[in-house]
Formats: C-alpha cells, structure tokens, sequence
C-alpha cells in the first residue's frame, strides 16, 4: 500500500518529478507553470470527490472526507 494521498496520481506524480527537475535545472519559469497545472489537477481530484458526499449528510462524515483529503485522516484516528 502507498502512502501517498489519494489526490496523488501516476500524472501528477510524473508532473512533480518534472517540476523537480526543472527546478534543479534553474528554470523557475518553468516550474512554475507546471506547478499551476499540478495544483488545478489536485483540486479538480479533490472537488470530484467531495461532490460525491450530499449536502445534507451528517457532519461527521463530511469532516472525515475533509479530513481524508487533507491528509489528517491517518493523523486524527490511527493515533489512539
């Protein structure tokens, strides 16, 4: 099992080695831009995900989605 979060794909991973790699490369104009396109892939990820939750569903379950996809999910209720 991986212990990456689930917003992290096998594109945005391959996104965030580019961007890495242009980073140590110096070119910070670059990287910047493909950091933009990895932050809209994590949102548009997270946003499909908790569109799936309905708004009037109990609380709890909409803080542990919150929770899961923020990664505090592990922190909050596997210490106990």
């Amino acid at each position: 099992m991986s212990r990456d979060p689930d917003c992290l794909t096998p594109e945005i991973k391959s996104k965030l080695r580019r961007k890495n790699k242009l980073m140590r490369g110096n070119r910070v104009a670059e990287a910047s831009a493909v950091a933009v396109q990895i932050g809209k892939d994590i949102t548009r990820r997270n946003k499909t995900r908790l569109n799936k939750i309905k708004g009037k569903e109990d609380a709890r379950v909409i803080c542990t989605a919150v929770c899961f996809l923020t990664c505090q999910y592990h922190i909050r209720f596997t210490k106990q």
